[in-house]
């Protein structure tokens, strides 16, 4: 489509405000007054186009990006999600929410800007496939609507030795669009104009143009191009509001595919192409009736356990993501069960990314279903491990332990203890980074820290080798803010406890000592100067070890931290802190020393 997009660029780069709002609308088949009839043409063309070409949700970024600006369309070479989402609701004066469902997140996810294009000469010089990255891969098509999109076209066919109710719209060096069933004309090599010819068929027979309706006109053309129908069912499926389109589309599921009775039409595609329409469908679950939303699930888990295994893993990650819509909790875990059963076969370490999804849905289950599920997930994990998956399951265990705070306080400590286990074969730092994560999610739900779970977590820290210690605490240590008053003291002494262990084997690190040295202000003040003092040994016991390229920076935090003593114990503190000064090497001493009497009045 380069000579097409080209010419749309002058007039995209041109045009009013006014006019791009209703291009906007042209490429989205809605009721517009674009009344052009070259950009019509392009939309009807890309309505048609395979997933190699430019489809019509690019070009709706593209008249965002000249709407806002390159800089505002991309801020950081990423695109602007929620400015393109709210742009679009402003434009189609739709709730935000239903034009966010409406777009695969894929794609919002994948497209971004090249760091080595800049400023923006018309389209095809600036937001265009040299610099932009489209999902191409995600079979995202746009279906373009019956309504004045069509009627607005003017007749331009360039061949007149073939009928057809439609005009034919040749598009140099483009996919070329033309009458239903194609056409061996030499000068046009392209597809039957199956989206267009639909188009028509429904607008002149009076078919109102929602998802389920436009399936039957479709199913009133013969075509033997599977991108056009596979588009065409993609399409159907980025618009599904109601569990009776879910049906028109996936018919009986595995029934269906058993008794050879194709009645949901994605079985008339490869399986690559059915894990594409699943994947559009899946998004559009929670659009649907909350009562109709299990049986939908039902249907599409139906249809994704039909496909080879080298297909399935996204459309199972899509479902788990999504399993707090299936049924009753009692269902739940049986289907969670089949999910996982099902992801074992998938190839290599395809089964990461269902359990990453599952482990993340966790906190929408019922809290009487949840630790069944973390469970199921532990158990599934454990194989991971036994198969030799050390990768896949260090993976699988950092997301599952970022749901242990979903978990009822009751469950935890056991749940935590039995995570620390199966992680134990992992080297010492990736089981810094699951317990990292771990101590994050309880900790911001502790509601006592000398109680439940926290002194589970010390114990797991302190079964780390000592250089890899430091970001867990970091972690504990940043959670205690939450804790109640009384709590916090205690915190804090089990904290510097494990610090100081660590110093017996290694070194700790400034980001820790920051972390430790925050907790002085969250103290009560008659127990600030003791936390001070405790600070003041991790300093000097880190001078011993001769860890002088720290040193500097821990004393600097230490001034730092005085103003947050009590007023009659600053000067103390002081004195003390420059006691220690003596210690220091000159360079660190000289360095501190000419700032602080002026810093602190003292001579």
């Amino acid at each position: 489509m380069t000579w097409a997009f080209g010419e749309i660029d002058k007039l995209l780069a041109h045009a009013s405000p006014w006019h791009r709002v209703e291009y906007v609308k042209a490429a989205l088949g809605e009721e517009n007054s674009c009344g052009n009839k070259d950009f019509a043409a392009v939309v009807l063309a890309l309505g048609a186009a395979s997933t190699d070409s430019r489809n019509l949700m690019d070009l709706v970024v593209q008249i965002y990006a000249l709407e806002v600006g390159l800089e505002g369309a991309f801020p950081g070479g990423c695109l602007n999600r929620e400015g393109l989402i709210e742009y679009l609701a402003r434009t189609l004066k739709r709730n935000p929410e239903v034009v966010f469902a409406g777009i695969p997140h894929d794609y919002l996810d994948e497209v971004t800007l090249r760091a080595d294009r800049c400023g923006i000469e018309g389209l095809a010089a600036g937001v265009d496939t040299e610099n932009v990255k489209p999902n191409f891969t995600s079979g995202l098509h746009v279906l373009v609507e019956a309504g004045g999109t069509i009627s607005g076209l003017a007749q331009t066919n360039q061949y007149t030795d073939f009928e057809s109710p439609l005009d034919m719209y040749a598009l140099p060096g483009s996919a070329e669009v033309g009458p239903p069933g194609g056409f061996d004309n030499p000068h046009n090599p392209g597809k039957p104009g199956v989206v267009e010819t639909a188009l028509w068929l429904m607008g002149h027979a009076g078919i109102p143009s929602s998802s389920e309706r436009a399936l039957r006109a479709f199913d009133r053309i013969q075509s033997d191009d599977k991108d056009v129908h596979t588009g065409r069912l993609v399409s159907l499926a980025t618009r599904i509001v109601s569990s009776a389109e879910v049906y028109a589309l996936l018919g009986n599921g595995r029934d269906a595919v058993s008794t050879g009775g194709f009645d949901g039409t994605i079985y008339g595609c490869g399986h690559s192409a059915q894990a594409a329409v699943l994947l559009r469908i899946t998004d559009r679950l929670s659009l649907l009736r909350l009562e109709d939303a299990p049986r939908a699930f039902d249907r599409i888990l139906s249809a994704t356990l039909n496909l080879d295994p080298e297909y399935r893993e996204r459309p199972l990650a899509h479902l788990a993501a999504r399993i707090g819509l299936c049924k009753t909790s009692d269902e739940q875990l049986a289907t969670i069960e089949q999910i996982l059963k099902s992801a074992r076969e998938l190839p290599g370490n395809g089964c990461g990314e269902v359990h990453s999804a599952l482990s993340a849905a966790l906190p929408t289950l019922p809290e009487d279903r949840r630790l069944a599920t973390f469970n199921a997930l532990l158990t599934d994990i454990k194989h991971s491990f036994k198969n030799g998956q050390d990768l896949l399951a260090a993976t699988s265990l950092s997301g599952l332990s970022g749901s242990l705070g979903a978990l009822t306080v009751d469950n935890r400590s056991k749940a935590l203890n039995d995570l620390v286990d199966v992680a134990s074969p992992l080297p010492g730092t990736a089981r810094a980074l699951v317990f990292r994560k771990a101590f994050s999610s309880l900790a911001r739900r502790m509601t006592d820290a000398v109680g439940f779970g926290f002194n589970e977590m010390l114990q797991a820290i302190r079964n780390l080798p000592g250089g890899d210690r430091d970001g867990p605490l970091v972690s504990l240590s940043q959670e205690i803010s939450g804790l109640p008053v009384e709590e916090i003291a205690p915190a804090t002494d089990k904290v510097f406890e494990a610090v100081k262990a660590i110093q017996e084997s290694g070194h700790v690190s400034g980001e820790l000592f920051a972390a430790l040295a925050e907790l002085l202000k969250i103290q009560r003040q008659d127990n600030r100067y003791e936390v001070f003092h405790r600070l003041m040994d991790v300093t000097f016991r880190i001078l011993d070890k001769q860890y002088e390229a720290v040193v500097s920076f821990l004393l600097a935090r230490l001034y730092a931290a005085i103003p947050e003593l009590p007023f009659d114990v600053q000067k103390t503190a002081w004195l003390s802190l420059s006691e220690g000064l003596d210690r220091c090497p000159p360079a660190i001493r000289s360095a501190l020393a000419e700032e602080l009497p002026d810093r602190w009045g003292v001579e």
